[in-house]
């Protein structure tokens, strides 16, 4: 089962989420249920890290809890697991995993596009991730354009950003969340440039 290289290791359950286009909460019903084989993830610093070729497993299983039996998904898995492949037929079922693995191909290529656009430098804002080639926060502009700029805005506003790059600065902000409690809007932290009071019209 080929993977881009970006899904050569363990990805965290964060990471999972977002290539599976599932809740976090569902990964974590997975895990917990024991319907994934123990070798496909592990834990480390009491954080959950799926191995890459249980990705197409786990969307399996999620998705088809109420279809199939914990019994049978925790079965069948654990056969498609030993003999490493995607498509398993046993009397009148077959199990194919390959469209769920072609999405998942889809998804792992932008993924990785969005963290080739972003870098982690201890020279740069003291390491916080950036979009290259500028020494514009991920988390800041991603923040902006969730508070309502617009595309045109930014770019307006910081010559040094393009659409592709705000693009991919909102990406990985859905990705990897911030860790934390939400920061105060951006917008929030300056003084506006102009009050204006708006003379009341009588009726």
């Amino acid at each position: 089962m080929a993977l881009p290289n970006i899904l050569q290791s363990l990805v965290p359950a964060c990471v999972a989420a977002w290539l599976l286009d599932l809740p976090k909460k569902q990964i974590d019903r997975v895990i917990d249920e024991g319907s994934l084989p123990s070798t496909l993830f592990t834990k480390q610093k009491n954080k959950r890290l799926i191995r890459a070729k249980g990705l197409a497993y786990m969307k399996f299983s999620a998705l088809e809890k109420r279809r199939f039996s914990l019994a049978f998904r925790k079965d069948i898995l654990a056969r498609m697991v030993k003999a490493d492949t995607l498509v398993w037929r046993e009397a009148n079922i077959t199990v194919d995993l390959r469209e769920i693995n072609a999405e998942l191909m889809k998804r792992a290529n932008v993924l990785h596009e969005v963290q080739a656009a972003v870098v982690e430098d201890v020279e740069i804002l003291d390491g916080g991730p950036c979009l290259k080639g500028t020494r514009m926060p991920v988390y800041m502009v991603a923040a902006m354009k969730h508070e309502g700029a617009s595309v045109n805005e930014l770019v307006k506003s910081y010559p040094s950003l393009s659409p592709s790059m705000i693009r991919n600065a909102c990406l990985f902000a859905e990705i990897f969340p911030k860790r934390g409690r939400p920061s105060i809007p951006v917008w929030r932290k300056n003084a506006p440039i102009q009050r204006t009071r708006i003379p009341k019209v009588s009726g």
